[in-house]
């Protein structure tokens, strides 16, 4: 099964409808959600894809729905990807 999960509305709306039109009848979820966090994935990850924002940026803007913040990585551009690392290792130990 795949779930994609992205935090902006129009990006899950967008990926519903390419999911759609390109994988009729696969068995998919859309989830609009931060991170990992709206999903429950213990023992389930087989695969991860994930295009964390990277440009590094002083501190981390609160999202608020503005797509100028989805390219902010934060200190050294790794703030995103830390937070998934981090999640993914308490649901796999």
């Amino acid at each position: 099964m795949l779930i994609a999960v992205d935090i902006a509305t129009e990006a899950t709306r967008t990926t519903k409808q390419t999911l759609e039109v390109n994988c009729p009848g696969q068995v998919y979820g859309v989830v609009q959600g931060d991170l990992v966090s709206g999903v429950r994935v213990r023992g389930m990850v087989d695969v991860l894809v994930f295009n964390p924002p990277y440009v590094p940026t002083e501190g981390m803007d609160s999202w608020a729905g503005d797509l100028r913040f989805s390219w902010k990585g934060g200190d050294m551009g790794m703030q995103t990807t830390m937070r998934v690392l981090d999640d993914l290792a308490v649901i796999v130990t």
